[in-house]
């Protein structure tokens, strides 16, 4: 202090005036002031909202982290971020090629996001698609960058923020890259300052890339009608693979016609040792993992989680399939619905895992089973050990003919999928069944006999006068025997000895709605006139006027209902009984509103139990539970020996 500067004006011997000597202290007095005294307060506030601002997160809000803002704060660009964030972008990025930093990656990553949010919006889908890029580059250099993890990352709330951020933009990449090439293909990508050669992966689980024709992002669905949506946080970008069902291959045939879904993931990973100087674009490479087959991704250094939506492939087919649509066809025009009636598999048929087979019931389609299906699908226990599969009919004809249905499907679709009857599948069948879907599955685990024929006619089979068809439809109908790849059966709101519905005017109602194809009654009709006399009376008016639909043969007041409800199941299948009381505690002499208590009732069974439901026990919480319970039971006495009907070794 004290000495003048060269070039200063008091080196030229200039003095200035007091009055502005004056000014000019003051000025320097107060401008000292003002920076030596800034004022700092605190008070109380909300410790919620200041803990949500403090860790608020760029996907959530939109805006960059406050982390990032400090990072802006602390290299003077946050100003400049304000007004241009693209020169902000650049500006961190030459920062950064001088003194890499985890924060300075983390705050690229956030306002290339940002960025690349606001030309999405705007249809600038190019821009969009090279932002998204970018922000996956980096998140992936900040995410693995250190070359190995340890317990800090896992109390890392910007960490676990650029994951998230990772997994949308890749996923946001896929979808705009498709939209505008069609499909996925190896290519060379840009974004600011870099170029990056992507390599596509071949393989998508156990399927080539090529036999799924899209790839669309779970973020991109929003699902309703679900109770719950069942994910697995970690790294990668959870997708709906879809594949349409135009049965190129003969296995299609026995997945739902509206496509073929399965979950899967992508990755992006990029070369690690890599420098834009070197003039050559980075190598990164697009992998696709299928969650069911793996929970986990190895990084060379250690596991991570993979990240998974198991609940929007199925939705999305769900949407696509629109069931509704058939429940009422299915009953009142059983011609045109058995089209679509058949085994369906819900992911590639597994000759090891236990089959669980859905059968719905009347009025009904498969998608009844929506909430135990996605249930059942986000449960990993479930996921390592089953494989489920639906069974969908036109519910209009009567239970013993699609029960002849069933089976023969089921004997179809056995040797299709295995021939030689040696895969462990093929011997361990679960079935679930709803209501009349129950009495279809009884002709799985009973014998017959002659009760039921006996139940029918005063003629035994071989004494009638039939055509080598008619004798063949008559015996599959009336006479079956259990199939020896059941192994257990839960029968949920089950009428084993019908309902009293069929005989009111509800009953009376919908059995006239029901149109019987023409083609079936005329059958019944040769055979009766060719052999008059022989039905006996309460079966020839089953048959009469519109025929024997399926209401109709649900009357208790039927012998053959009767009869068929007193068979004996096979001791060999364990059998489950779940009922509904509508939440009135009553047993004897209750009913779910269609199905009594004493109709639903099974003696001799492994477990049964009763819900606080209606007729739809199947959708209930509780039912579920008791679902998943006996699905882990099943696993247990599977590799400790078999177990027959009235033993439950639970407790």
């Amino acid at each position: 202090m004290g000495h003048a500067r060269i070039g200063s004006r008091a080196s030229e011997g200039v003095r200035p005036a007091p009055g502005r000597v004056v000014r000019l202290g003051l000025s320097g007095l107060l401008a000292l002031t003002v920076l030596s005294c800034a004022s700092v307060s605190v008070k109380k506030t909300d410790p919620l909202k200041m803990a949500t601002h403090m860790t608020r997160d760029v996907l959530g809000t939109g805006r960059l982290s406050e982390e990032s803002f400090q990072t802006l704060r602390l290299h003077h660009l946050d100003n400049f971020y304000r007004n241009k964030p693209l020169h902000a972008l650049a500006g961190l990025k030459a920062i950064y090629a001088l003194e890499p930093s985890p924060n300075l990656l983390a705050c690229i990553s956030e306002i290339a996001y940002i960025e690349g949010r606001k030309a999405d919006q705007s249809g600038r889908a190019d821009l969009a698609a090279s932002l998204y890029l970018m922000t996956a580059a980096h998140t992936f250099d900040y995410l693995f960058g250190a070359g190995e993890f340890c317990v800090d990352k896992a109390f890392d709330n910007q960490y676990y923020q650029m994951q998230r951020i990772y997994n949308f933009s890749v996923g946001r990449y896929i979808s705009l890259y498709q939209a505008k090439e069609g499909t996925l293909k190896s290519h060379r990508a840009s974004y600011y300052f870099e170029e990056v050669d992507i390599d596509i992966g071949d393989w998508c689980g156990v399927y080539t890339r090529s036999y799924f024709d899209t790839f669309i992002p779970a973020t991109e669905v929003a699902i309703r009608g679900f109770r719950n949506r069942y994910l697995h946080h970690g790294l990668g970008a959870p997708l709906i693979a879809l594949r349409e069902n135009l049965g190129k291959e003969p296995m299609e045939r026995f997945y739902p016609p509206e496509g073929i879904v399965h979950p899967m993931t992508a990755t992006l990973k990029f070369e690690r040792v890599y420098h834009a100087k070197d003039g050559r674009p980075r190598r990164a490479w697009l992998q696709f993992h299928d969650p069911r087959a793996s929970r986990h991704l190895d990084s060379g250094s250690g596991t991570i989680p993979l990240a998974a939506d198991f609940t929007a492939p199925y939705a999305y087919l769900l949407d696509r399939a629109d069931l509704d649509k058939y429940r009422f066809r299915g009953l009142r025009n059983s011609q045109k619905s058995l089209a679509h009636q058949g085994v369906y598999l819900m992911e590639p048929y597994d000759p090891e895992q236990v089959p669980v087979l859905m059968v719905h019931g009347l009025g009904s389609t498969p998608a009844t089973w929506l909430e135990l299906t996605n249930d059942l699908n986000g449960d990993p226990h479930v996921r390592d050990n089953y494989q489920i599969w639906h069974y969908m009919y036109p519910t209009g004809y009567p239970f013993l003919y699609s029960g002849k249905i069933m089976r023969d499907t089921l004997d179809a679709f056995m040797d299709e999928v295995d021939p030689e009857r040696d895969d462990p599948a093929m011997k361990d069948l679960v079935v679930l069944c709803h209501s009349m879907g129950g009495l279809l599955t009884r002709t799985l685990v009973t014998h017959s006999g002659d009760d039921v024929w006996n139940a029918a006619f005063d003629r035994k089979l071989e004494d009638m006068d039939l055509e080598a068809g008619q004798r063949a439809f008559l015996s599959g109908v009336f006479q079956f025997q259990p199939k020896p790849y059941v192994s257990r059966v839960v029968f949920i709101s089950v009428p084993h000895q019908g309902s009293r519905m069929a005989d009111g005017w509800i009953g009376r109602l919908g059995s006239s709605l029901v149109r019987l194809p023409e083609q079936f009654k005329n059958r019944l009709n040769d055979i009766m006139a060719r052999n008059p006399g022989v039905v006996k009376p309460e079966t020839a008016e089953l048959f009469a006027r519109r025929g024997p639909t399926s209401i109709k043969a649900l009357s208790p007041t039927r012998g053959i209902v009767r009869v068929f409800g007193k068979l004996p199941i096979d001791r060999r299948v364990a059998v489950h009984s779940i009922l509904g009381d509508r939440g009135k505690g009553q047993l004897e002499g209750g009913s779910d509103g269609v199905v009594p208590y004493e109709s639903a009732h099974l003696d001799d069974v492994a477990s049964e139990l009763v819900v606080p439901s209606g007729h739809d026990a199947h959708t209930h919480p509780l039912a579920i539970i008791e679902i998943k319970r006996i699905l882990t039971q099943h696993l247990r006495e599977r590799y400790s020996g078999p177990m027959t009907s009235g033993v439950d070794p639970m407790p």
